[in-house]
């Protein structure tokens, strides 16, 4: 992707960079599911999303440090309410339930019929 404008500022380098870690992120999603088609039925989807959050949480730490400068992704977690704590959870299970099945639909279908239906995921965000 190229981005042009006239601005100089350090909010245009701040958009090139939110250009190329959504490339990377896109690249990222292709080669897990790649991988997860290579796997196949000998690994679980249960233990597959085990892996991606063992692997994704130390990533969002340091990438939090070297982005945001600090290793607090959360915030102020000190002052979320009940409700906050609620949809923290939500998000959660909503997100291990929709990565398990799309590790079982990209073990069970063909790769083909598989990321077409991930595609529909631009419809629900």
């Amino acid at each position: 992707a190229v981005l042009v404008t006239d601005d100089t500022s350090s909010s245009t380098i701040m958009k090139a960079v939110a250009v190329l870690v959504t490339e990377a992120g896109a690249a990222m999603a292709g080669i897990a599911y790649v991988c997860v088609r290579k796997i196949g039925d000998r690994a679980d989807a249960v233990v597959m999303v085990f892996y991606y959050g063992i692997i994704s949480l130390p990533m969002t730490a340091l990438g939090s440090k070297m982005l945001l400068g600090t290793w607090n992704v959360l915030g102020d977690y000190q002052q979320f309410s009940l409700m906050d704590y609620f949809l923290l959870l939500l998000v959660g299970v909503a997100g291990y339930g929709g990565q398990w099945f799309t590790n079982l639909g990209l073990q069970l279908e063909t790769a083909a019929t598989a990321t077409l239906a991930t595609s529909t995921q631009i419809v629900w965000t």
